[in-house]
């Protein structure tokens, strides 16, 4: 439903109640700004996500090896998802190209994640670059935002997951720091709660269900010091099914770090950008029920409607240490095409769901 259906319901109330005609007026104006951003939204969303599914197939094919990335495959698969959800036109044949890219991978990994849970050398093999936590945690919210059912293959994958918890409840990554996707417990810990919550096996339950305890009493105990470890805090959170009063205080501490311009910075001592603003957004959002009428949210919306460049795209300069070979992958801005495709996805789902005239563009409830 439209907004503008519901004003006009409101039209009839008010006039066989009597009000003021000024207030009628009021309400009709309101109506038509309303109108009139979500038309900005729309032109805005409709530019982005051809580019950002063109985006991660030409980064697919011109990957050494046909790499899938967090960056990519790590956000492309939920933004989809929401997109659809939101009844936007999507190209069904690359959404099913990255889903089977994803769940693929994991299902050539099946026998030897098995062997990993009791064979310290295919445990190695497992997670070569020591970034598993990091992958399974982006690609199974992927997953689950598209709906896969579970199977053996991610049922095992989570089994593994569960393993690499540590002692304090979080769960950590030993390949080197790539700010702001890789970077943070706060990120892999609450992404390991949804991966269980969603794709760990029934025979498993108690054990992933005191995991998921484990977790969510880290994320209470810890102090986030960026963006990125909050709105990862929150969603962490609201994924356990716990502690809704810390998702009160983690939400109004973000209230309070929002800038004069709408956005968010990643840092205190950075500026606004995409990235940060995108995912504070969604973090609200989903997993703080904040309305997409807040004020908070609708100056978010403004900021990513105003930095939204001419090709749909949104940038954000890198600040990661280069790990891998540079190639261009198709996607605009040389070396900070990764940073900036992922803030792209970001912002692309913060004005999906700061569409304050779409009333069905919620989040899709996951586990």
């Amino acid at each position: 439903m439209r907004l503008s259906q519901v004003n006009n319901s409101c039209m009839v109330s008010v006039h066989k109640f009597g009000l003021p005609t000024l207030f009628i007026f009021f309400l009709i104006g309101d109506g038509l700004a309303d109108e009139g951003k979500s038309t900005k939204i729309r032109l805005a969303i409709e530019k982005s996500l051809p580019v950002l599914q063109e985006g991660a197939r030409t980064f697919r094919e011109r990957s050494e090896g046909g790499c899938i990335s967090c960056h990519h495959q790590g956000l492309i698969l939920q933004t989809v998802a929401l997109a659809r959800q939101s009844g936007y036109s999507i190209e069904e044949g690359l959404a099913t190209q990255e889903r089977e890219r994803v769940h693929g991978f994991y299902a050539r990994r099946h026998t030897l994640y098995q062997q990993a849970l009791s064979d310290s050398h295919a445990a190695q093999r497992a997670d070569t670059y020591g970034n598993f936590t990091v992958h399974v945690g982006y690609w199974l919210w992927g997953l689950a935002s598209e709906r896969v059912a579970g199977d053996e293959s991610l049922a095992t994958a989570t089994r593994l997951l569960s393993t690499k918890q540590r002692q304090d409840g979080s769960w950590t990554f030993e390949d080197s720091a790539r700010a702001p996707m890789q970077a943070s417990d706060f990120a892999t810990t609450a992404l390991a709660i949804l991966a269980l919550k969603n794709y760990g096996s029934p025979a498993d339950a108690k054990t992933l269900d005191e995991c998921v305890v484990l977790g969510a009493k880290w994320l209470t105990t810890s102090l986030p010091r960026t963006t990125d470890e909050s709105a990862f805090q929150l969603l962490g959170l609201f994924w356990s099914g716990t502690l809704p009063e810390k998702n009160h205080l983690t939400s109004e501490r973000l209230f309070a770090e929002q800038r004069s311009d709408g956005g968010w910075g990643q840092q205190a001592n950075m500026l606004s950008d995409p990235y940060a603003t995108g995912l504070v957004v969604v973090a609200l959002r989903h997993a703080a029920g904040i309305e997409s009428s807040h004020a908070a949210i609708q100056r978010a919306v403004d900021y990513l409607l105003s930095t939204q460049r001419a090709d749909g795209t949104w940038f954000v300069k890198t600040r990661a240490i280069p790990s891998n070979p540079y190639f261009e992958s198709g996607f605009p801005y040389g070396k900070s095409q990764f940073i900036s495709y992922a803030a792209s996805c970001w912002a692309t789902q913060a004005l999906l769901l700061g569409d304050n005239n779409y009333l069905s563009a919620e989040p899709a409830s996951l586990k």
